[in-house]
């Protein structure tokens, strides 16, 4: 029986995300017959030397800050704990948006086009078209404005968040069908199409309250668009130096062309979330992911 030690919680602002993805990656490894240390790096006196000797391996169900920015695997790798998911460098990338950007735009993939902006440009006119701000580093659509129409309460909310952070991403909205796409191991999983309801975003309520359709495969994507992003995500998987699992989220516009938002390097792995959506419509049970991922 292998003992694999568990991470999730922490002290992000998508800790409770991580709970409850701590808690299904659970129920899986015990169904996959694995010995599970859990722990909570926010904890009092956390060390993760002293589960050096203890364990065959590690799984990260860690989001946000201390999870998919690199700070635990550099940890883990230090400790000579492995774990098959996203080494230092590659999450260190994804976690950047704009250094992430600037990678694709480099390697000719089409991305939604942005600017870095500070609480100083929030009377640019760009605020004055459909824009889309979001943090730099951060997950699950938190401190996010989308504004398809802006209105003074679209520019509250940015000038708030502008305050909040040094600099944020400034996008241009892009029109169309909102995909993930996510990888596990070397294959990429269907595409699920997301569809929100009527008039809202896909955002971070209702990516957690059900109203929100996740439909996998799209149904609304062509089987040659679908086999065109799938590879899409694969190679960007591979460019970034992702390993184990990602999971990559596009807007194909109108003219049935892809453009590429972010890279998850710890997707959520909640019974909510899309990366076991997507493995469940492969026929891959949570049991199994886990399985795969140790």
């Amino acid at each position: 029986m292998k003992t694999i030690l568990l991470l999730a919680g922490g002290s992000s602002n998508e800790r409770e995300v991580s709970l409850r993805s701590g808690d299904n990656v659970e129920r899986a490894l015990t169904k996959a017959e694995c010995k599970v240390i859990r722990i909570d790096p926010s904890e009092a006196n956390f060390d993760i030397k002293n589960y050096a000797s203890r364990v065959d391996a590690a799984l990260i169900a860690l989001h946000g800050a201390g999870g998919e920015d690199g700070t635990i695997q550099k940890q883990l790798d230090k400790s000579g704990i492995p774990y098959k998911t996203s080494s230092v460098e590659a999450s260190k990338l994804c976690w950047d948006k704009w250094a992430y950007k600037q990678l694709l735009i480099k390697n000719q993939i089409r991305v939604s086009h942005g600017i870095l902006v500070s609480k100083e440009d929030i009377n640019d006119q760009r605020f004055t078209r459909p824009f889309v701000l979001k943090p730099i580093n951060g997950g699950s659509t938190l401190d996010v404005v989308i504004a398809r129409k802006p209105t003074e309460k679209d520019i509250a909310s940015a000038r708030h968040y502008l305050e909040k952070y040094e600099q944020m991403l400034l996008e241009e909205v892009v029109v169309g069908t909102e995909v993930t796409i996510a990888v596990l191991g070397e294959t990429a999983l269907p595409v699920i199409e997301i569809i929100p309801p009527d008039n809202q975003e896909f955002d971070y309520e209702n990516k957690y309250n059900g109203a929100s359709q996740e439909l996998a495969p799209a149904p609304h994507v062509s089987q040659d668009l679908q086999s065109i992003v799938r590879d899409l995500a694969f190679k960007i998987h591979k460019l970034t130096g992702c390993r184990g699992m990602s999971r990559t989220d596009m807007i194909i516009d109108r003219s049935g062309s892809p453009h590429v938002l972010e890279t998850n390097t710890i997707p959520g792995l909640t019974e909510q979330s899309l990366l076991p959506k997507a493995a469940a419509a492969a026929g891959i049970s949570m049991e199994q992911v886990v399985s795969m991922l140790i």
